[in-house]
């Protein structure tokens, strides 16, 4: 069976095989659109702008855009079930676009990554997150890409899903920005050069150390 058969139907007349997959987790909604749980989905819009493609309608219970980022042919992914259920999506677009864990790219918050700080990984466990339990889950396997941005611990007196499902302040929305900038800029890195590469680039970043 060919590679992207799914994608070509997609596309009517194109060749182009889709060289990677990247998840990004939020909730969908715009009461979550802002919430701290939701900076994947905001690395996937943002390299939406940047790269040459489109947003198709829904599909594998998300929504899906298709095109090049740096000169790779890339699918987008913002799964439209709650972030503790995102696998069923990252497997169905898997099985859909043929495509291997370890050509996947999954982009999350992490609350036990300092506030600003970004970590790239080559695979690993769930962490501690939900939806990358689920994704582990749904693949069976850990071997796929992260990229993980920090949110830093919530305060002792806040529940730690109160604190993801909150909004940052406005003294931190400079710092998520730029943090989203850096992650969408890694995720461009990873595809370009590789994970060894972006991890030795990203992973000394700290955006609320630059910042203050």
């Amino acid at each position: 069976m060919k590679r992207w058969n799914a994608v070509r139907q997609l596309l009517p007349g194109s060749n182009i095989r889709r060289s990677y997959l990247v998840v990004g987790l939020g909730n969908p909604g715009p009461e979550y659109q802002l919430t701290r749980h939701n900076v994947g989905f905001r690395v996937c819009d943002e390299l939406a702008r940047t790269g040459a493609g489109k947003w198709m309608k829904t599909k594998y219970r998300a929504n899906l855009w298709l095109g090049d980022i740096e000169e790779q042919p890339v699918a987008l992914l913002k799964p439209r079930s709650y972030v503790n259920k995102s696998g069923h999506s990252v497997l169905a677009a898997a099985q859909g676009l043929s495509l291997e864990p370890a050509e996947i790219i999954v982009v999350h918050d992490d609350m036990d990554l300092g506030f600003g700080r970004l970590r790239l990984r080559s695979d690993g466990g769930a962490g501690g997150h939900n939806g990358v339990r689920s994704i582990i889950q749904a693949l069976n396997t850990g071997k796929f890409q992260r990229v993980k941005i920090g949110l830093g611990r919530p305060p002792d007196n806040v529940d730690p899903a109160t604190y993801v499902l909150g909004e940052f302040s406005s003294n931190e929305q400079p710092i998520v920005q730029t943090a989203i900038h850096e992650a969408a800029a890694a995720v461009q890195t990873i595809l370009a050069k590789g994970m060894h590469t972006a991890m030795g680039a990203f992973n000394v970043i700290d955006v609320a150390d630059r910042s203050s």
